[in-house]
């Protein structure tokens, strides 16, 4: 396995008589960038950018909010409408389109938003 990713993803919903579940396994994505970050980013209760390091577009994106109370929510630009909502114990995989500067923003001061951005 050279130059790809491999995406893993599953949802189980149980509610009453209703047992729905979607997920796919094993779906690999071409790799022709060699950038990546791994990060823990202190989030602020003020937006700040999110950070991207040596990532110089967008990327395969995946983020875990591990925090006990925080809302950490992430938006396409600055001063724009929160796209993802991350509750505590959420995650979020999507890829960042390239030339996005993607603004992160939480209900808690320092809550910590770990992620991974691999350069496509």
């Amino acid at each position: 396995m050279a130059d790809e990713a491999t995406v893993n993803a599953s949802v189980a919903y149980v509610n009453g008589d209703d047992n729905i579940s979607f997920g796919k396994s094993g779906l690999t994505i071409d790799v022709s960038g060699t950038e990546y970050i791994k990060m823990k980013q202190l989030v602020s209760t003020s937006e700040e950018v999110l950070i991207f390091g040596d990532v110089a577009k967008g990327g395969l994106g995946v983020f875990y909010n591990g925090h006990a109370t925080a809302i950490i929510q992430i938006r396409a630009d600055t001063a724009e409408t929160d796209l993802v909502r991350l509750e505590p114990g959420d995650v979020a995989l999507f890829r960042i389109d390239d030339g996005a500067t993607p603004y992160v923003i939480s209900s808690v001061e320092g809550a910590g938003l770990d992620y991974m951005i691999i350069d496509p």
